[in-house]
């Protein structure tokens, strides 16, 4: 009895850390994004989140969501450039959506400065 109890134990212990190592490779795939496919989604028409949010025009969610898509740019490797000024860079954009997102009245402004295309792609692009 006590054999089939602890062997019970052992399984479920190992079912439960495949579960959990299971959850975090979906939640890592699911943040995982391409350079292009975050440019597509926050910077290109139609969704264009950082100018919704930049006027003052997004929900909560869509701030929420560009926060999202900055940090899984800052996940990626610039394709040209320093990797410190990216790291910079991208740590600005995340910053400057999180402002947004706790309701920063300059928000907007420090958004549209840090989201200055051609600075970026100058250098990295």
């Amino acid at each position: 009895m006590v054999r089939r109890v602890a062997g019970l134990t052992v399984f479920l212990s190992v079912a439960c850390a495949c579960a959990l190592m299971a959850a975090e490779k979906k939640e890592e795939k699911i943040t995982k994004r391409s350079i292009k496919e975050v440019m597509k989604l926050a910077h290109k028409p139609p969704a264009n989140l950082l100018r919704k949010v930049a006027q003052g025009k997004a929900s909560k969610e869509e701030k929420e969501e560009l926060v999202k898509l900055y940090k899984a740019l800052a996940q990626n490797k610039p394709p040209r450039g320093e990797k410190a000024d990216w790291d910079k860079r991208t740590a600005a954009l995340t910053l400057a959506a999180e402002a947004a997102v706790k309701g920063d009245k300059d928000a907007g402004k420090k958004l549209t400065k840090a989201g200055d295309c051609m600075t970026c792609h100058k250098a990295h692009k």
